[in-house]
């Protein structure tokens, strides 16, 4: 069903301009030799089906959760959810020793297609925030891609992280875990998506790590089981992870 559900959300998406697949192209005028009818009579249980699902209640939020940069409390929120992901990946598998830190989770405010609005939060709510199959990913940056990571998120304007802060002026950054200035002096394990950890949106410093592991867990059903667990979001501690000085 999953499969579906994600085949037709992708369809739906499309045909209302709110992605864009592969890039801009010109519009195709697209013509069948057979009544619209007999189309509509071979999705039609899908649909009922797929917007059941969709229509499903997952929790509620006491206020609206939008992006901006440097820093939101949306962009914080799924940053959080990918890092504890990953973190409990770390701990439990094979690939990581006991020396876990530091560690820190980025991903990329293109990632976030929608806001989270005040009321209850349905689980298309969720695929319209993160309609992409994107997988939870660890990686290792030795201190010289840290430098490279930092430069990127300095020229970006601010993304969103999980457990460090980072202070930016000029053409300087500064990264602290746990309140502790980070001295380039280790790897960091930074947890992101795999489209990150490729390269993408302009992060190519993820290209030159070979220490790259898949959780297999996708970003949206993360989000999704925070938010049943949880019942209720809502807005916790201050705005102070990015701090840029111009």
């Amino acid at each position: 069903m999953k499969y579906f559900v994600s085949f037709f959300l992708l369809l739906f998406l499309i045909s209302c301009g709110n992605l864009t697949p592969g890039g801009e192209g010109e519009n195709v005028t697209i013509t069948a030799d057979f009544e619209s009818n007999s189309l509509d009579s071979v999705f039609s249980p899908y649909k009922a089906e797929m917007e059941e699902e969709m229509n499903e209640v997952l929790g509620y939020a006491d206020t609206s959760f939008i992006k901006h940069q440097p820093e939101s409390y949306l962009g914080d929120l799924v940053a959080d959810i990918v890092y504890a992901e990953g973190r409990e990946f770390m701990a439990k598998t094979k690939y990581f020793g006991p020396g876990l830190e530091p560690s820190m989770a980025l991903i990329n405010f293109g990632g976030l297609r929608a806001t989270i609005d005040e009321g209850p939060i349905t689980k298309g709510d969720i695929f319209s925030l993160m309609p992409f199959d994107n997988l939870i990913t660890v990686t290792v940056l030795q201190p010289n891609l840290v430098k490279k990571m930092l430069k990127t998120i300095n020229d970006a304007g601010g993304q969103p992280v999980s457990n460090c802060r980072i202070r930016m002026s000029g053409i300087k950054q500064w990264l602290f875990f746990d309140g502790e200035e980070y001295l380039y002096d280790k790897p960091v394990y930074v947890i992101t998506s795999d489209y990150l950890a490729g390269g993408g949106d302009k992060m190519s410093f993820f290209k030159e790590t070979s220490h790259k592991v898949s959780t297999g867990v996708l970003i949206r059903n993360a989000i999704i089981d925070y938010v049943q667990e949880v019942d209720t979001l809502r807005i916790e501690g201050d705005l102070d992870r990015i701090h840029i000085v111009r």
